[in-house]
């Protein structure tokens, strides 16, 4: 299994990702076939992602995850100011 890491920013991007009650990271999970542990950072409002499949399926979930922020800042903000700064894998 095949390890990423993937930093959500603030309170907003978590919920997200994870949806209510973590239906949106149990789904994800589901069908990547991926698990994904969660460690948030109540004292910044942030979370760590990390994911763990076939390398193929890790890094699917990334893809997803990246796909699900940028969606949500083009909703939020509108498709120009919509693009989210890149989270890099955490080291």
């Amino acid at each position: 299994m095949e390890g990423r890491k993937f930093k959500l920013k603030s309170r907003e991007e978590i919920l997200a990702i994870l949806g209510e009650q973590e239906e949106g990271l149990r789904d994800l999970e589901r069908r990547l076939k991926v698990q994904i542990f969660v460690r948030q950072h109540p004292e910044t409002e942030s979370a760590d992602l990390t994911i763990l499949g076939t390398p193929a399926a890790a890094e699917r979930a990334v893809a997803r995850v990246r796909a699900t922020l940028e969606e949500f800042y083009k909703a939020r903000l509108g498709p120009e100011e919509g693009r989210q700064p890149e989270s890099p894998d955490l080291p």
